[in-house]
């Protein structure tokens, strides 16, 4: 089994994810990176764009807003304006295109719970 950290995900809606996790890759401002345990301390800004997160070879995605990210003693805690957990990548990048990206996701989660 991989190695693991903590990693919670804010939003300013409340908690959108928290456990331990294996990696997570980010949407920083200069481009996307990565985290695996036992990495050195770090902050970071994040852009809007997609988030992957792998917990226990599963990998999980997450639109997130504008925000931050810190690093310190196995931990990850990354807060962003808006957080959406989409089923796949491919879903999210669609959303991610559209010109109001919340809105859409929004509009999705509607049509998926009245399935």
């Amino acid at each position: 089994m991989a190695p693991t950290f903590q990693l919670t995900l804010v939003s300013a809606a409340g908690k959108a994810f928290t456990g331990e996790v294996e990696a997570v890759v980010l949407p920083g401002v200069n481009g996307s990176f990565g985290i695996l345990a036992q990495h050195a301390p770090l902050i970071s800004a994040l852009e809007q764009g997609l988030a992957k997160i792998t917990v226990g070879g599963v990998e999980k995605f997450y639109m997130v807003g504008d925000g931050y990210v810190e690093v310190a003693n196995n931990e990850a805690g990354v807060i962003v304006g808006e957080a959406f957990a989409v089923k796949d990548r491919e879903t999210g990048l669609k959303l991610l295109a559209d010109p109001r990206p919340w809105e859409a996701a929004a509009a999705l989660a509607e049509q998926e719970e009245n399935l």
